[in-house]
């Protein structure tokens, strides 16, 4: 089966490829934190991992601010 070729999209803005991969292209949405989170790879026991998940959306904040106890910030 041979690669079909689609031309790159234009948005209005006269950008080439998907407006996504452009951040300006909209200024709206979420302000910017003052103090934004990072991203990390952290190792965790499965037990304690399976408890914050079970507790529904917001685990991650949940860790953080467990994180944040532990360390009296």
């Amino acid at each position: 089966m041979g690669r079909r070729f689609f031309p790159p999209c234009r948005n209005p803005h006269g950008r080439s490829g998907h407006p996504s991969r452009h951040r300006h292209a909209n200024p709206s949405g979420r302000p910017k934190s003052d103090d934004p989170k990072q991203q990390v790879t952290l190792r965790l026991d499965a037990a304690m991992l399976g408890g914050f998940r079970a507790t529904d959306p917001g685990w991650q904040s949940r860790i953080n601010a467990e994180l944040r106890m532990a360390l009296g910030l």
